[in-house]
């Protein structure tokens, strides 16, 4: 029997169930309570850890994006401080410093989330067993890509956004060109870790589900 589109998918059971003002384990089947239990049942922890963690990074207050008028204000004070009138590059570099910020921050927002100790001793051991050079470095990039994968030039909408409104073109965004994701960082190493990081996610969502399952049949 097909499954309802509306019905909630094993992830966000498993958010709400961390925001859950009462974690009672009633008769209810597949209450928050329940489902706390069986992630606490995961045979992977690692993925039941990435799942808390993503649930932490999309709950906190994070950075906004350096507006259109923001851009503009710093690309004027470049052109000053070059003794010029404002150019494109000047718009560019605006561009880059904004991004280069904006990464900063959501570094600094990442540092305050409470799973990621666990999932950051977890990941540096099994990158560095893999072989991977540079394994704590590579385990820090990929995790915040992981977590936040947005192009900065467009925010993920894939299309370019028209200057000084916010709204978007019919082109494709140059920097993203039309993925909406920012570039990977590390290559090919940083795709083994990716590839680990879901499949550690797929087996816990699995173990998740059959527990439950399990354990709403014995109420």
């Amino acid at each position: 029997m097909s499954q309802p589109e509306d019905r909630p998918t094993i992830d966000e059971r498993y958010t709400n169930a961390t925001h859950a003002s009462s974690l009672v384990v009633t008769s209810e089947r597949g209450g928050a309570g329940d489902m706390l239990i069986a992630a606490g049942w995961s045979q992977i922890r690692l993925g039941a850890a990435l799942l808390r963690l993503a649930s932490e990074w999309d709950g906190a207050e994070k950075p906004q994006p350096m507006h259109a008028r923001g851009i503009n204000i710093l690309a004027a004070e470049i052109a000053r401080e070059h003794g010029r009138d404002i150019t494109d590059a000047d718009h560019k570099e605006a561009r880059q410093q904004a991004a280069k910020w904006l990464e900063h921050e959501n570094k600094i927002l990442m540092g305050k989330l409470k799973t990621l100790p666990e999932v950051r001793q977890a990941l540096t051991a099994w990158v560095k067993e893999s072989g991977i050079p540079d394994h704590a470095e590579a385990s820090a990039e990929t995790l915040m890509w992981w977590l936040d994968a947005k192009c900065r030039h467009c925010h993920g909408r894939k299309w370019e956004i028209i200057k000084d409104t916010g709204r978007l073109s019919d082109k494709v965004c140059p920097a993203c060109r039309g993925s909406g994701e920012r570039p990977r960082p590390g290559g090919l190493q940083t795709n083994r870790i990716l590839v680990y990081l879901d499949h550690c996610v797929h087996q816990s969502r699995r173990s998740m589900k059959h527990r439950l399952r399990q354990f709403v049949a014995q109420k």
